[in-house]
């Protein structure tokens, strides 16, 4: 089952993103992997960093161009039979300069 820092369960973490998508027509993405570790029992933790607008990103100068919220998450993901699924996520507004260290 999904928890989150916040105290979101999976159905609280969805009615946010669906909040979200409501609210703008298209939410684009830029994503840097900082950490992939994939554990013994075939789950994982992620950590990376996300770049999100409304307008394509499909560059760091774009990130800073359009002045997109930048956040620093970090996941871990449990398999099951379609690949991998979010259980756990934390996340924090992060600056720029975490993207492109």
């Amino acid at each position: 089952a999904y928890h989150d820092d916040r105290g979101h369960d999976r159905k609280a973490a969805l009615r946010y993103l669906q909040l979200r998508f409501l609210k703008r027509q298209a939410i684009h993405a830029f994503v840097k992997v900082d950490d992939l570790h994939v554990r013994a029992d075939g789950g994982a933790d992620v950590d990376l960093q996300v770049a999100i607008a409304s307008t394509a990103l499909p560059d760091v100068a774009a990130v800073e161009r359009l002045r997109a919220a930048v956040y620093t998450m970090r996941l871990t993901l449990a398999a099951d039979d379609d690949g991998f699924q979010v259980t756990t996520a934390r996340w924090r507004r992060a600056g720029l300069a975490d993207l492109i260290d």
